[in-house]
């Protein structure tokens, strides 16, 4: 959980990462000198923030495309948003499917991540996604082309009993690899 602090180290390594996420992708040294001097904590200042520096994105658009970034940085692809520029991050893997159909459940911390790899398809796949309502959960879908084609950030559209579903057309031919 990134905003739980047990004084652990994988706090600090977290907590280092995402705001060198956060200054490398949201203006800097200044928008950091703003987040110290905000008045506001947490999520909150982080929101306040940005908006005050004329964002669109609040603490949960830069968690997403942070949790991501933790993946796509270990890519060889200029990941743009998904990547940092200051460091390398090689993310675990919370369990790797390669035979479909699959299922896997579990649960996942407040403001963490986990990451579900899909590989080894030969026709489109089809994810489906069951949260408990009651939650709110953020699903983005990494797509991994097979060097012809970008890799892919989505993100899967939730209802309000917190499921979704995507089809990756192509899953074994135009792409490679899938991660939760």
């Amino acid at each position: 959980d990134l905003t739980k602090w047990d004084q652990q180290i994988t706090d600090y390594g977290q907590s280092v990462a995402f705001i060198l996420y956060f200054w490398e992708h949201y203006g800097g040294d200044n928008i950091i000198t703003d987040l110290v001097d905000s008045r506001s904590q947490g999520t909150t200042g982080i929101s306040n923030t940005l908006s005050a520096h004329g964002y669109t994105d609040d603490f949960t658009d830069c968690f997403r495309n942070w949790a991501s970034a933790n993946h796509m940085d270990d890519t060889d692809i200029d990941e743009g948003q998904y990547g940092y520029d200051s460091m390398n991050i090689d993310m675990k893997l919370t369990a790797t499917h390669s035979s479909f159909p699959t299922s896997n459940s579990g649960s996942v911390q407040g403001w963490a991540a986990d990451y579900i790899h899909l590989t080894g398809g030969d026709d489109d796949l089809t994810i489906n996604f069951d949260g408990s309502s009651g939650d709110t959960f953020l699903v983005n879908v990494l797509v991994f082309g097979n060097g012809l084609i970008a890799n892919v950030v989505e993100e899967m559209e939730l209802d309000s009993g917190q499921d979704g579903e995507v089809i990756i057309e192509g899953f074994g031919s135009s792409y490679d690899d899938v991660v939760l």
